[in-house]
């Protein structure tokens, strides 16, 4: 009884410091809270004292207003304990699994390394049951901690990162090693040009008229860069007046006229030719954007807007052939729904990247796959692919295209308590009412996230005539992060990580084709399947149907915190500068 008041003060004392603790001071309040018992356990000749003392600190450590700082703190001590024996390997995976990723490019490094001598560790010495799933959680952990060296482009370390991966997929988990050798084919290329590129200065600062190297370094700026700013420099040295042409890659390119988009899409098209395939996908996809400005351009149909039409319909073609010939890689690990709190991911219900690696046709259909351990799988009624906030997205007509998980509404009537959905969203028009997601056949007795008159609207089915929360902010057809939530008591609407609206409650549960509110229980009411970019298909209609662009939509049955909120629009935030024009090969049947 002493020990188990010892910990329950312990933890509700950390639960109350620590979200103003610091790096600094967490191992302080660690100290403090656990120190004399640490100190116990190892006096012991027993290493299940150490094990049991490790894993009450990770329940510590699963509090929600623990902040990151302590987290992190929490799992590496425990850690220590817990790697005093093997049965501690399933102690270490759930700390891992909790442990927070952030910081600084070396903070980051730093808690990678430790991850992966936790990993190695558990997975040859652990528990018999612990060690395949140690050894699937180290590939990961490799190949996340090489996408992050990637993006701050220290490239040998990407390398060393992913060549052990791949080792490792050899015989942990073959059907990724096609992966791993993508990503260290592209690690590998970016280091030749990042080489290549300080080597051409180099030579130019001892020789400013060398043509030739002054031709192949805007090349390298332009496409593999694309960064024209850098070429700058030396466009005066260049002689070939096709390169020159390049010059007008320096301008905003919805400034260009329909002639310099057509031209400079046409250079693109002519240097993909002596391009590498790791680098014409980039030039072709550039290309297609500066043809499909030009096509636009163009009121009616003449030349230029039919020559325009001629070469995207090519370019797709060509970008098809590459994507059928390469290798395949997986979706981007950083995604943003997986950059919040790893403790959402065990409350995670859906989650849906949109990336091209989770969409697969089979039987005549296009199915889309859940990343989330509910694994649901969805059926694409239409869409198309489009560039996403990270990694790709899917673009809806309008008219009829929409998602359809017909697996989701059951698990929603599991114990539902608490609710969050969370999506990237680039609406084609402000002012269209549209659904973004919906599940229940009458209107006023479903759970949606819509537009609405130029404003986002949340609905929960507590009333007879529904519980509606809207944004104060007007829509706008740029990206912009929606998560909508609900406690039981409470249901909010965020738009970029802000607040805007609240409801107060009441309750409500989904009972078998039915829903039960605090107020009423209409047997009438059947629950239709979950749509993404439709309402249920009962009430189906033009006018409900989504037009533009959705990303990275999740949904978790528990209510996030303002915190984790802005936490999860701050990395879709970063990568929003990145975004391209759309790609991808145009259609899927309906």
């Amino acid at each position: 009884m002493r020990s188990l008041i010892h910990t329950l003060a312990a933890m509700a004392f950390t639960w109350l410091i620590a979200p103003v603790a610091g790096a600094n001071d967490a191992a302080q309040i660690i100290e403090s809270l656990f120190g004399d018992r640490i100190k116990a356990v190892q006096r012991t000749a027993t290493r299940s004292d150490d094990v049991a003392l490790a894993a009450q600190m990770i329940e510590t450590a699963r509090g929600d207003t623990v902040n990151e700082a302590m987290r992190a703190a929490l799992c590496d001590k425990a850690c220590d304990l817990a790697q005093r024996d093997a049965s501690g390997s399933t102690t270490i995976l759930e700390a891992i699994r909790l442990w927070p990723c952030e910081g600084t490019a070396e903070k980051r490094a730093a808690i990678r390394d430790r991850h992966v001598e936790l990993l190695t560790r558990a997975q040859q010495l652990g528990r018999a049951e612990d060690r395949e799933a140690a050894g699937t959680m180290l590939l990961d952990t490799l190949m996340t901690a090489g996408d992050e060296r990637m993006e701050d482009r220290l490239y040998d370390e990407a390398i060393a990162a992913y060549r052990r991966a791949a080792a490792l997929a050899l015989r942990v988990k073959p059907d990724a090693v096609v992966d791993a050798k993508a990503a260290l084919d592209a690690a590998m290329h970016r280091q030749r040009v990042t080489r290549s590129i300080d080597l051409y200065r180099t030579k130019l600062l001892e020789d400013r008229s060398n043509v030739a190297v002054a031709e192949a370094l805007i090349k390298l700026y332009l496409i593999d860069e694309q960064n024209p700013q850098a070429a700058q420099p030396y466009l005066e040295i260049a002689i070939d007046a096709k390169l020159k042409t390049a010059a007008l890659s320096l301008k905003d390119a919805n400034s260009l006229s329909v002639t310099e988009s057509a031209t400079l899409g046409e250079w693109l098209m002519d240097e993909t030719v002596s391009l590498p395939a790791s680098s014409q996908a980039a030039a072709l996809a550039i290309a297609k954007g500066h043809f499909e400005r030009a096509y636009a351009q163009q009121d009616a149909d003449n030349l230029t807007r039919t020559k325009a039409k001629l070469q995207i319909t090519e370019i797709e073609s060509r970008l098809a052939k590459l994507t059928a010939a390469s290798t395949p890689r997986r979706p981007a690990p950083t995604q943003s729904v997986r950059k919040i709190n790893p403790i959402l991911a065990n409350d995670a219900i859906i989650i849906l990247t949109f990336d091209k690696k989770t969409i697969s046709e089979k039987d005549g259909k296009w199915l889309i796959s859940d990343v989330s351990k509910g694994k649901h799988q969805g059926v694409l009624e239409g869409t198309k692919p489009a560039a996403g906030i990270i990694g790709e997205a899917l673009l809806f007509d309008g008219v009829n295209d929409s998602i359809v998980v017909e697996s989701l509404t059951a698990a929603m009537r599991k114990d539902l308590k608490e609710l969050t959905l969370a999506v990237w969203v680039k609406p084609a028009d402000e002012n269209k009412y549209g659904f973004v997601f919906a599940v229940g056949n009458n209107p006023y007795l479903s759970i949606t996230l819509r537009m609405d008159g130029g404003l986002w609207e949340f609905c929960t089915p507590i009333s007879r005539n529904g519980a509606a929360t809207k944004s104060t902010s007007s829509i706008k057809p740029q990206w912009q992060h929606v998560v909508a939530t609900w406690d039981g008591k409470e249901q909010r609407i965020y738009v970029n990580g802000t607040l805007e609206g609240k409801t107060s409650v009441g309750n409500f549960t989904l009972n078998g084709d039915s829903i039960s509110t605090g107020v009423m229980n209409d047997g009438m009411v059947g629950y239709d399947k979950a749509r993404i970019g439709a309402q249920a298909k009962v009430y189906q209609r033009a006018s409900g149907m989504f037009k533009g662009e959705i990303d990275e939509f999740a949904m978790f049955a528990k209510s996030l915190s303002e915190s984790h909120v802005k936490q999860l629009f701050d990395v879709g935030r970063k990568s929003i500068s990145k975004l391209g024009t759309e790609n991808g090969n145009g259609d899927r049947s309906k």
